[in-house]
C-alpha cells in the first residue's frame, strides 16, 4: 500500500520528486508526494484521487430556486442541504451520473440544465 515512485515527474514549474500512497480504499486514494517547488526548494504536497468519477447538479426552478437536498454527511458529523450529487458508474459519462444523482421529481427540470466539469479542490488529483 505505501509503494514508493521515485520517478521525476514535471507538473508545471514544480518537479515531483517521489510519490507514495499514504492511504487507500475502494473510494479514494491519498498521494503523500515529495517536490521541489516553483522556487527550487524542496516541499511536500498532499492529494486526494477518487476512484470514480463524481457529478453534481444544479437545478432551478421557474424562480430561479435552486433545488437543495438534505443528507447526514459523516465527515461533518452533522446534517448538511447540497446540490444533488452522487458517483458515477464506470463506464457512464458525467451527464448519466448527474441524472442518476437527481432525485426522481427533478430529472424533467434538469433535461434543460448545462454541464460543467471543475475540480472540487487545489488538493483533489486527476
Amino acid at each position: 500500500m505505501t509503494e514508493t515512485d521515485r520517478a521525476a515527474v514535471p507538473n508545471g514549474p514544480w518537479l515531483r520528486r517521489s510519490r507514495r500512497i499514504a492511504y487507500e480504499n475502494p473510494w479514494i486514494t491519498v498521494w503523500h508526494d515529495e517536490v521541489s517547488q516553483p522556487d527550487g526548494s524542496p516541499g511536500i504536497y498532499g492529494l486526494v484521487h477518487f476512484a470514480n468519477l463524481a457529478a453534481g447538479v444544479v437545478v432551478l426552478d421557474e424562480d430561479d430556486r435552486v433545488l437543495l437536498v438534505g443528507q447526514h454527511r459523516y465527515t461533518l458529523g452533522e446534517p448538511s442541504w447540497e446540490i444533488p450529487e452522487g458517483g458515477v458508474p464506470a463506464g457512464e459519462t458525467a451527464t448519466v451520473g448527474a441524472v442518476f444523482a437527481l432525485p426522481a421529481a427533478a430529472v424533467v427540470a434538469a433535461a434543460t440544465s448545462a454541464l460543467i466539469e471543475w475540480p472540487t479542490s487545489s488538493l483533489v488529483g486527476r
